[in-house]
């Protein structure tokens, strides 16, 4: 299970967030709510290890060890519109470079994402939409072999086909996972376990 304990961050003397406290468990949804500016996204980059917290700690705990999140960045996807993806590849080389960084689910092959993605093969990325990358973004995140699951933002730049798409594509890659989603959209919290507001 994923432990956030009393976990803060302060910028330049401003309290971004302070003393939360969470528990996640595996085959578990979370989503996280919060005005603009209230710190969804720095609370989903401490669990990712990409900055750390000011105060406080956060594990990820299995049945067999206790250890601190540094020890498993190798185990997380994260999703979020902020990152950006090499934009010079076509589509199955961009799939073909991110797998050889880190595992593919079980019973997947490129030609799989590539069908699932319903993205063109023929385009390089650079000349893709925002929509058509968060969704290259959306396959990668969700087809990774790992233990957990960021999601900032995920339905950003997505038409509501594509969001129908991508709640379908969660639906069936959530199980053995540690889930959490942090969005302005309700609706990206349909298939949330529970909701909890930062901020």
């Amino acid at each position: 299970m994923l432990i956030l304990d009393s976990i803060g961050k302060t910028y330049h003397q401003r309290k971004i967030i302070n003393d939360f406290s969470l528990t996640a468990d595996f085959n578990q949804i979370i989503g996280i709510s919060g005005r603009n500016g209230s710190g969804k996204s720095t609370l989903l980059k401490m669990i990712s290890g990409f900055i750390t917290p000011s105060k406080g700690l956060i594990y990820f705990s299995k049945p067999e060890n206790h250890s601190l999140l540094n020890d498993w960045y190798q185990k997380i996807s994260f999703l979020a519109p902020y990152i950006d993806i090499y934009q010079d590849f076509k589509l199955e080389d961009a799939l073909q470079f991110h797998f050889k960084v880190k595992n593919m689910q079980p019973d997947f092959e490129i030609k799989d994402l590539i069908a699932k993605s319903e993205l063109p093969t023929d385009k390089f990325l650079k000349d893709f939409s925002s929509g058509m990358l968060q969704k290259l973004k959306i396959v990668i995140a969700l087809y990774t072999q790992s233990e957990m699951l960021l999601i900032d933002e995920p339905t950003e730049f997505l038409d509501s086909y594509a969001k129908s798409w991508f709640y379908k594509e969660l639906e069936q890659q959530k199980k053995n996972r540690i889930v959490l989603i942090a969005s302005n959209n309700e609706e990206d919290f349909t298939l949330c376990d529970t909701v909890v507001t930062v901020g």
